[in-house]
């Protein structure tokens, strides 16, 4: 369970520092001094967030997925069988880590 909420609240983390968007010129004054040297460094700045937020984003991800791993292998080992649950917990994670492969490259917004 707490591997899920790791998964989905990295996902949420990342989209939200997403949504405010890099600077736009139409937020700047043009014609003052050193309007446009603020931007650049506005968008630079935006774009080391987005790069340190992606990071922590990717190691909740890998966190969650090694804490639902553990689950998995910790619910595998009842006894001398191998336990239901493990056949299907085993699915569902190989599903979530294709879709997290596969969503990438693909943003909400």
């Amino acid at each position: 369970m707490l591997g899920l909420i790791l998964v989905l609240a990295s996902v949420i983390f990342v989209e939200v520092v997403a949504m405010d968007g890099a600077p736009s010129a139409v937020d700047y004054d043009l014609e003052a001094d050193g309007a446009m040297e603020q931007m650049q460094k506005d968008t630079e700045t935006h774009t080391d967030l987005n790069r340190v937020i992606g990071s922590v984003g990717g190691i909740l991800q890998a966190l969650g997925l090694g804490l639902i791993c553990y689950a998995l292998l910790r619910e595998s080992h009842d006894e001398k069988e191998e336990h239901t649950a493990m056949r299907v917990t085993a699915i569902i994670v190989g599903v979530l880590v294709l879709m997290n492969i596969a969503s990438r490259s693909i943003t909400i917004f």
